[in-house]
């Protein structure tokens, strides 16, 4: 895929993850060979539906939430980390929601070969992380690319470049000299 391209594809995926996150969708990404799309409890129970929900321990140790409350599908599982549900309900239908996040899975493994990783929106800034400095690399083209340090004991500085509609990174696990 040439630069325009992952660019294009991005934006792409970038709009779709904004028009969801108006519906509760916090973040996408691929965990343990499946996609995981983070979401208010809200719209956990709009994705579910009549399924009932599942209870696990959250794949990453987070210490403020010991459990998630999960619903599995073809294409992804959508879960919630049992926070306190902010925002306004959903407004699109169950069927609306379901089909637009897997569209959105659909244009995320296309990506995610060519080495995007997941997608949040924090701060009300888009970011799109990366796999690895390569992949950054081919996103920045000729536009220079920043570091910063971090307050993450794992990874102490990350390496970014900011595009028209998002920021693209990946972390660093030594601080770059």
């Amino acid at each position: 895929m040439t630069r325009e391209e992952l660019i294009r594809k991005t934006e792409q995926l970038c709009d779709l993850y904004l028009e969801l996150k108006k519906e509760g969708v916090y973040g996408i990404i691929y965990s343990l060979c499946k996609i995981e799309i983070h979401c208010l409890g809200h719209t956990l129970k709009k994705f579910a539906g009549d399924t009932p929900t599942k209870t696990r321990k959250p794949i990453t140790k987070i210490k403020d939430y010991p459990t998630e409350t999960f619903v599995e599908f073809d294409k992804f599982t959508a879960f919630t980390l049992n926070e306190l549900d902010e925002g306004e309900e959903s407004k699109i239908t169950r069927e609306e929601l379901i089909r637009k996040t897997e569209q959105l899975c659909d244009l995320y493994l296309e990506l995610e070969k060519e080495g995007v990783f997941g997608i949040t929106n924090w701060l009300g800034k888009t970011r799109v992380q990366c796999f690895s400095h390569n992949t950054l690399k081919k996103f920045a083209g000729d536009i220079p690319i920043e570091t910063r340090k971090l307050s993450i004991e794992n990874y102490p500085t990350e390496t970014f470049v900011k595009l028209d509609k998002f920021t693209a990174f990946t972390l660093n696990e030594e601080e770059e000299q």
